[in-house]
């Protein structure tokens, strides 16, 4: 469930294409006990493959937008 009473999301295509900050507050907005992961391309090594429910990881460029579609996990 969300803040609003809603079933909660665990996948945002949409958000693919813009940037960082604008993710995070509409990830947050209505989800926000959850734990974002910012990951820039370069910086792969910081993965980690262990499952986490509330965990959403963003993988972002150089510019700091959104690559691929942020998940639950």
């Amino acid at each position: 469930m969300t803040a609003d009473g809603s079933i909660a999301k665990s996948y945002w295509p949409e958000l693919v294409g813009r940037r960082v900050g604008e993710a995070m507050q509409l990830l947050t907005r209505n989800q926000p006990y959850l734990l974002i992961e910012v990951i820039g391309l370069n910086h792969t090594d910081d993965l980690t493959l262990e499952y986490h429910a509330q965990r959403v990881q963003l993988f972002v460029d150089d510019k700091n937008v959104i690559i691929y579609a942020p998940q639950i996990g």
